[in-house]
């Protein structure tokens, strides 16, 4: 299990513009590390958006045309648009999100993969598959390859608000594990976060005794991979 880094949004941009400045820092640390895969997290702007969607585009291009050319970069969770209530739904309210996922393309384009959320808004497991499924069939549209970003808790925004940041059953992130298996090309973990009282998060104590990462290694070793991280 390779590391991926990921810089988030305050090292790129400063209010609603690209920070040439701060990708300047980003780029001379993608070089010194000689990092291969590389993920921007940039959540501010609307991608289907005509007037913000060029702000992704800029941002892209700066950094693509001062890294190596086998670094790999794409764009965390923004395409297709994570409307978990709308996949579900699906008719009338599916078809407007395929029409916003659609206007993403130009910026698709400039990505080496595709990176859609899985995270799980409730405890619902069957509509939490059809949820993946549905955004799983919406990446394919940009015709790369899809990675979808798996996280062992309940999402920020879970309901009821009692499910927020608790990890999820090993059973249920399993499933998660074998959907991005039989329908993506690869998957991408990250967490876990604690969430204390006054709203600081921080990064969890590890146990290797959490369910979640007791069916991963289970999950990794029928595989035929090693349950380690490099």
């Amino acid at each position: 299990m390779p590391r991926m880094p990921i810089y988030y949004q305050n090292a790129l941009i400063t209010g609603e513009e690209p920070d040439y400045g701060k990708l300047d820092k980003v780029i001379a640390d993608i070089k010194a590390k000689n990092h291969k895969m590389v993920t921007l997290d940039v959540e501010r702007w609307n991608a289907a958006s005509d007037r913000e969607r060029p702000k992704y585009m800029r941002l892209m291009d700066y950094v693509r045309e001062r890294v190596p050319a086998d670094t790999k970069l794409s764009l965390y969770g923004i395409m297709p648009k994570p409307r978990y209530a709308d996949y579900v739904k699906g008719g009338e309210r599916l078809a407007y999100q395929r029409s916003e996922n659609e206007k993403m393309r130009p910026l698709a384009a400039k990505c080496d993969w595709i990176m859609p959320m899985f995270h799980a808004y409730e405890a619902n497991r069957a509509n939490w598959a059809k949820f993946a499924r549905t955004i799983i069939n919406e990446a394919r549209i940009y015709n790369k390859p899809v990675m979808p970003w798996l996280w062992p808790q309940y999402h920020d925004l879970a309901k009821p608000e009692s499910l927020r940041g608790q990890l999820l059953p090993g059973a249920f992130f399993r499933e998660q594990l074998d959907i991005a298996y039989e329908l993506a090309d690869s998957m991408c973990l990250w967490g876990t976060l604690i969430v204390k009282p006054d709203g600081t998060r921080l990064r969890a104590d590890w146990n290797s005794q959490s369910p979640w990462w007791l069916h991963t290694k289970a999950f990794l070793q029928e595989k035929g991979r090693k349950a380690c991280a490099i």
